[in-house]
C-alpha cells in the first residue's frame, strides 16, 4: 500500500482506489468519470516527475513579469538589436539585461554579437510562447 496523502490511499495490486474519509463525499458523477481514467493510482503514475514540474514552474515564473512578455511580443516581429528593445521597453541597461538573461536561461530567446551590436531573437520555444501570449491578449 502506498500513501499519497492523508486523504488518499492507493491499493495498486488490486487496481482499486480507496478515498479514505472522502469516499462518501465524492459525487457519483465524478466517480463515474474516474472510471474512464483508470484508478487514482493510474492518474498519479501518469503525472510528470517532480523535476519536470519544477522546470515547468521555473519557465512559467519567467513569464510572470510584464516586461518579459513585452520583450517576447516585440521579438515576434523578428530579430532586434538590444538598443531597439531598450527604447521600446524603457528600462535601464542593468534591469533590461537581467530580464533578457532570464528569458535566455528559460530558452525563450537567443542572442549573438553582430559587429558591435547585440541582437536577440526568439527560439522555437519562444515563438510558441509569444504566439500564445499574443492570442491570449487578442482574445480579451
Amino acid at each position: 500500500m502506498i500513501v499519497v496523502s492523508n486523504y488518499f490511499e492507493i491499493i495498486i495490486n488490486m487496481g482499486t482506489t480507496i478515498c479514505g474519509s472522502m469516499k462518501n463525499s465524492i459525487p457519483e458523477d465524478i466517480l463515474k468519470e474516474m472510471e474512464g481514467h483508470g484508478t487514482l493510482a493510474d492518474l498519479v503514475r501518469n503525472q510528470p516527475s517532480k523535476k519536470a514540474l519544477r522546470e515547468a514552474s521555473k519557465k512559467f515564473s519567467t513569464l510572470s513579469k510584464p516586461v518579459r512578455l513585452k520583450i517576447l511580443l516585440l521579438l515576434r516581429h523578428g530579430e532586434l538589436c538590444v538598443c531597439i528593445i531598450k527604447d521600446a521597453v524603457r528600462y535601464p541597461d542593468s534591469k533590461l539585461s537581467y530580464h533578457l538573461t532570464c528569458l535566455k536561461k528559460a530558452g525563450f530567446i537567443k542572442s549573438w554579437r553582430d559587429r558591435s551590436y547585440l541582437r536577440y531573437s526568439l527560439t522555437e520555444k519562444g515563438k510558441i510562447i509569444a504566439d500564445e501570449v499574443f492570442r491570449m491578449l487578442d482574445s480579451d
